[in-house]
C-alpha cells in the first residue's frame, strides 16, 4: 500500500494543525519542550481547500513547513519542518522567534504571575515564544543528540532570565539523524517523522498521528495533492544527483582543482548550501566559502 511520510508538506500540517488533534499537537510539544500545556489553538487550522489555495506550482517545494499556534497561558509556539538545507537557517529561525515575540507588543498586559496588568507597560504583553525546527539533516555534526535545547543564560552561571519571570526565546532543534534522547517519546516522534509508523508502545496520540496519514484515511484530494509533492521533492534530488554527475564527469577533463572548484560552483547554484557542498567534497566549509568568493 502507498505510503506517506509526515515530512511531506500537506501531511505535516494535517498531522498537527487539524481542528480535533489538539492533542497530536500538545503530546509533540511536551514531549520536546518538557513542559505542561493545558490547551492550544492553531492559528490557521488545516483544511484542504485552504491548502491548495495557497500553493501554486512554484511553492509545492518550499524549504519550511511552518505552523503557529498558543497555549491557553500565553506562550506562542512555532514548528517548522526543514526539507532543504541553505545558509544562515539558524539566523532564520532565530529571526523568525523574534518576529513572534515582538507580535504581541501593546497586545493583553499581564504581570509575572499572569494577571492582567492595569498598569500602562506595553513590554509585559510580551509572551514566551517556542521556536521549533524538524531537521531531516543534522546541524550540530559534532553531537548526535536528537533534540538541541537554546535558552538565554548567563555565561558564568548558567541562571536563566526565566529566574527573574522574563518571557524570552527558546530555539529548538529536532535532529532526525540524531541517536541520542533523554526521553522515549522523543524515539517515537523520530520513528514516526522517519517511517511514519511506530512500536505498540508508544502513547496514544502518536498512535493517532500514524493512523491519521495512513493512504487508506486520506481523502482523494489529500492522496492526489501529497503525491505531487512527493514527486517534486523526487525531482527536485534528482536534479542535484544529476548535477553531482556532470560536475564530477567534467573535473576530471579539467583536472582535479579546476574540476572541484567548477563542481562547487555547480553545487551552489543548484542551491545546495555550503555546508552540503562541504559534506560532497574533500573541502572545509572556509575553504568552499573561500572559492565562491573568488568568483
Amino acid at each position: 500500500m502507498k505510503k506517506y511520510l509526515p515530512t511531506n508538506d500537506l501531511l505535516f500540517k494535517k498531522t498537527f494543525a487539524s481542528v480535533g488533534n489538539e492533542a497530536i499537537l500538545i503530546g509533540f510539544l511536551q514531549d520536546v519542550l518538557q513542559i505542561e500545556i493545558e490547551s492550544i489553538q492553531v492559528k490557521q487550522p488545516y483544511h484542504i481547500d485552504q491548502f491548495k489555495n495557497a500553493l501554486n506550482p512554484d511553492e509545492l517545494l518550499k524549504t519550511e513547513v511552518d505552523l503557529l499556534a498558543t497555549s491557553s497561558s500565553g506562550e506562542v509556539f512555532t514548528v517548522e519542518m526543514q526539507r532543504l538545507s541553505h545558509d544562515y537557517f539558524v539566523e532564520r529561525t532565530l529571526f523568525y522567534g523574534a518576529q513572534e515575540y515582538t507580535e504581541n507588543y501593546k497586545g493583553q498586559e499581564l504581570d509575572r504571575d499572569g494577571r492582567r496588568d492595569s498598569r500602562p507597560n506595553y513590554y509585559s504583553s510580551l509572551r514566551k515564544v517556542y521556536s521549533i525546527s524538524i531537521l531531516e539533516g543534522t546541524l550540530f555534526k559534532a553531537d548526535n543528540r536528537v533534540i538541541r535545547h537554546f535558552k538565554y543564560l548567563d555565561a558564568e552561571t548558567y541562571d536563566s532570565l526565566e529566574v527573574l519571570g522574563v518571557q524570552t526565546i527558546d530555539l529548538v532543534y529536532f535532529q532526525l539523524n540524531g541517536e541520542v534522547y533523554d526521553h522515549l517519546n522523543v524515539k517515537y516522534w523520530k520513528d514516526f517523522f522517519l517511517k511514519s509508523s511506530v512500536s505498540d508502545s508508544a502513547p496514544d496520540y502518536i498512535q493517532l498521528a500514524c493512523e491519521g496519514i495512513r493512504f487508506v484515511n486520506l481523502s482523494q484530494e489529500e492522496r492526489e495533492m501529497a503525491e505531487t509533492i512527493s514527486k517534486r521533492e523526487a525531482d527536485y534530488w534528482a536534479q542535484i544527483s544529476s548535477a553531482e554527475d556532470r560536475g564530477i564527469e567534467r573535473g576530471i577533463e579539467l583536472g582535479l582543482e579546476e574540476g572541484m572548484r567548477k563542481i562547487i560552483f555547480q553545487f551552489y547554484r543548484s542551491g545546495m548550501s555550503i555546508e552540503t557542498i562541504a559534506e560532497h567534497t574533500d573541502f572545509s566549509v572556509d575553504e568552499v566559502r573561500e572559492i565562491l568568493d573568488r568568483e
